[in-house]
């Protein structure tokens, strides 16, 4: 059975999943590509297409899957960890430039807060914030794990996560549930700060009003209250500006999600030439294994065979009678090889009709013996 690990990025999703492989030793998996960091999360396979979806779907026992994307017309439960928008952007934005080969090292300020105003006003990633808060939190057999909870109270929080999937995990003995600390020393790149509150250090005052004006309903609903009271909101010339350039955004966000509609049926298709190429080296292999061990029991089964002696053939008595003398027959009238002379030299006269014609000169002849001597035989 899979189940959804789904958050926004920078929400506590390698958080949640270390919990689970310390508390219970459930390993999770992902469909992004990753580092395997198996004392973190446990023998994690990255990159998972759709089939293997479906095969894991089958498995009696529940199998936890990381996502960041929009929720799909599935069916698998989920447990969606919300964190306060502000936080997770701040953190989202710093990650970004640090995946960037020149990252906070040059640009510094200006850099990060061009980054963050870009997934502020055009939120692409993932669908924006609210977007993406909205659709999981309405998706029915969803568990809400909250940062904060998460955070203060690990142990409760997963508890209670699989409680509301009527999961019911045996605990491990040996799991060691590691600190937020620990954990940034081991992976800085996935665990960052871990505290809520960031954003009133790292957020810039126009940007945070930005945010407010856009998502705050969605915080509000959430309880991240804090701090927007006293936002002051975008003027009117400031917000028509802001709609236009959604407007834009949306509009790239439908052509981009055309494209990559086609680009996933593209990467479907080359899924399943993968999934049978991949059956096909399963075949061939098990097709020479078996063939090796029929030839070995070919083997066996002829060292076992008894040896069984030829029948051995006895002659007639009357050809045993006779065998002697015609023995003897053969030796009186048969030539004898290796004696030259058995019948004596003779002169060779050539025809009377050959010698009326004779040549002035006669030919001279060659005669190539097989043998050492035999020429005196030939004459």
């Amino acid at each position: 059975m899979v189940i959804w690990l789904a958050s926004y990025p920078r929400s506590g999703n390698h958080f949640f999943r270390h919990a689970l492989h310390a508390l219970y030793g459930v390993s999770s998996h992902s469909i992004y590509r990753e580092k395997p960091l198996r004392e973190l999360y446990g023998d994690v396979k990255a990159e998972l297409n759709r089939f293997q979806l479906e095969e894991m779907d089958r498995r009696p026992e529940p199998v936890f899957v990381k996502t960041h994307e929009m929720p799909g017309d599935d069916r698998y439960p989920a447990v969606y960890l919300i964190r306060d928008g502000r936080d997770a952007l701040v953190s989202f934005a710093h990650y970004s430039l640090k995946e960037q080969p020149k990252g906070l090292a040059t640009g510094g300020e200006a850099n990060f807060k061009k980054t963050l105003g870009n997934l502020i006003l055009y939120q692409s990633a993932f669908g924006g914030w609210a977007s993406h808060v909205t659709a999981w939190s309405a998706r029915p057999n969803t568990a809400i794990v909250r940062f904060d909870d998460l955070v203060s109270d690990t142990e409760r929080s997963v508890r209670e996560a699989l409680r509301a999937l009527d999961l019911d995990l045996p605990r491990t003995s040996g799991g060691v549930l590691k600190t937020f600390e620990q954990l940034r020393k081991e992976s800085p790149a996935n665990f960052r700060r871990g505290r809520s509150g960031s954003w009133k250090e790292e957020m810039p005052k126009d940007l945070h009003a930005l945010f407010c004006f856009l998502c705050g309903d969605v915080l509000r609903r959430f309880g991240y209250r804090e701090g927007m009271d006293d936002v002051p909101m975008p003027e009117h010339q400031e917000i028509r500006g802001l709609v236009v350039k959604l407007q834009h955004a949306l509009d790239e966000e439908r052509r981009r999600n055309t494209v990559l509609r086609s680009e996933e049926n593209r990467r479907a298709l080359f899924d399943v030439i993968e999934q049978h190429r991949m059956d096909l080296y399963g075949l061939r292999r098990r097709y020479l294994k078996l063939r090796g061990e029929l030839r070995k029991a070919l083997e066996v089964v002829e060292l076992a065979k008894p040896v069984v002696p030829p029948k051995s053939k006895v002659a007639p008595w009357w050809k045993s009678c006779l065998t002697y003398p015609v023995l003897r027959v053969k030796g009186i009238f048969a030539p004898r090889i290796g004696v030259l002379r058995q019948h004596g030299p003779k002169p060779m006269r050539p025809p009377p009709a050959f010698r009326e014609k004779a040549p002035v000169s006669w030919p001279k002849i060659s005669v190539v013996t097989p043998s050492f001597n035999q020429k005196l035989f030939l004459l």
